[in-house]
């Protein structure tokens, strides 16, 4: 029972690799419930749409203008000048998507290159956010929409949006760029935090508003698409290759998909001996262990009554994040969780959880290229290693990129590589 809990648990630190700070709680009391219409109001943003078709563009806006020389400059951790060929247009726009099939309004960045001759499409996925600013580029301020060509500060260091999606954009890439609900004008809603069908969704229609900016701003797109992202985002964008291929293949032309260290295959993480924890008390990464069960009881279709399942009040995203106590026993109802199990809820949890699980029961048709660092400690590499021998026993076109380095450090190897591929990819005819 312990172990079935505390795996569960335990893989949002091997996704995040962040701690919550003591001041969580009081960036939860401060926050700012938006509404609807406060959300999608922008006051210099062109009205587009009304329709109430997924997808459908609501509004955007241009918020800058960057040279090669400007993006270069914005990224001193890097060396990422040779990689830089056109300057690029930022637009953050809002769009119509669903979070538990009800409609929602989202947001996210869009960004092009200036003078390139019928681009391609490219979504990129950021890894992940804690819904309260946090520095290192992994809270709520760092989300992609938010990002108007500054340098980096310690509350918003939009490490990704500066570094990834400026350079795949500068090398000839029209970059869509999803916030996800619970960022920017949806920071009302709760995160689906590594629930792929949620993530997938709100990135085939962030796909979709893209290509109706383009047309709104006249630019001429070849109709190809690629996919990459980073941890979070990594899972994100095999979980849209699946949505695309399954679902949406004659809207869009899937190419390739390029992702770096995602978390594919969770079951097998929750089930592995190197998570296991010792104890009682979960240490600093409480809240985000907790915040990981909340996603995956709020998203799926675990019949559970929420109110029954902690011992305080848990109603948002903010609440599991900020647990009175580390101690598991404290923080959660033990005994009304075990009753539940015991009593054969158990079968109906090891489904949802194998609803998580993106290698399995499908064999993808566009190719696939898998990046990792050998010694990643965040998402470990077997959960890599295990999504490409998958693929490949079912006959799946798929490469893997090892490296000797963490989950951070094949940043720039990875970019590199996956221009590269990409770029092959686009040439061909």
């Amino acid at each position: 029972m312990k172990k079935l809990l505390l795996s569960t648990l335990t893989v949002s630190t091997l996704l995040a690799g962040v701690s919550i700070p003591a001041s969580a709680q009081d960036q939860k009391n401060t926050a700012t419930e938006l509404t609807t219409y406060q959300s999608i109001h922008l006051s210099k943003n062109q009205p587009i749409s009304t329709k109430d078709e997924r997808g459908s563009l609501i509004s955007y806006k241009k918020v800058n203008d960057l040279t090669t020389k400007q993006i270069n400059k914005l990224n001193p951790e890097k060396n990422i000048r040779r990689l830089l060929a056109y300057d690029v247009s930022l637009y953050s726009i809002t769009y119509k998507s669903v979070q538990n099939g009800k409609p929602v309004v989202l947001s996210g960045l869009v960004t092009i290159p200036s003078g390139k001759e019928k681009p391609s499409f490219l979504q990129y996925h950021h890894g992940t956010m804690l819904p309260i600013p946090m520095p290192g580029g992994e809270g709520s301020n760092d989300a992609p929409s938010l990002f108007q060509g500054q340098a980096a500060t310690p509350d918003a260091d939009f490490g990704e949006t500066r570094m990834m999606i400026l350079t795949f954009a500068s090398k000839g890439y029209v970059v869509s760029a999803p916030d996800y609900a619970g960022y920017n004008v949806s920071k009302h809603l709760d995160h689906p935090y590594n629930i792929p069908s949620e993530l997938a969704n709100y990135s085939v229609d962030m796909l979709r508003a893209t290509k109706e900016l383009t047309k709104k701003l006249k630019i001429m797109t070849d109709s190809k698409l690629f996919l990459t992202g980073w941890s979070e985002g990594g899972g994100a964008a095999l979980a849209t290759h699946k949505a695309i291929e399954q679902k949406y293949s004659k809207e869009f032309n899937l190419i390739a998909t390029s992702p770096l260290a995602g978390p594919y295959d969770l079951p097998s993480m929750f089930q592995s001996d190197t998570l296991d924890l010792e104890g009682d008390d979960l240490g600093e990464n409480a809240g985000i262990y907790n915040w990981t069960l909340y996603s995956l009881l709020k998203f799926s279709n675990i019949d559970v009554p929420l109110e029954k399942v902690w011992n305080y009040e848990v109603k948002s995203s903010l609440d599991a994040l900020s647990p009175p106590s580390s101690k598991l026993s404290e923080i959660i109802n033990l005994p009304f969780l075990q009753e539940i199990i015991m009593n054969g809820d158990n079968e109906e949890l090891s489904s949802v959880l194998e609803q998580l699980n993106l290698i399995s029961g499908w064999t993808p048709k566009a190719k696939i290229m898998f990046h990792s660092g050998k010694n990643d400690d965040i998402v470990p590499h077997f959960n890599t290693l295990n999504a490409y021998n998958r693929f490949k026993m079912v006959g799946a076109d798929v490469t893997l990129y090892e490296y000797n380095g963490d989950h951070y450090t094949p940043d720039l190897e990875y970019l590199t590589t996956t221009i590269k591929d990409f770029g092959k990819l686009s040439r061909q005819k």
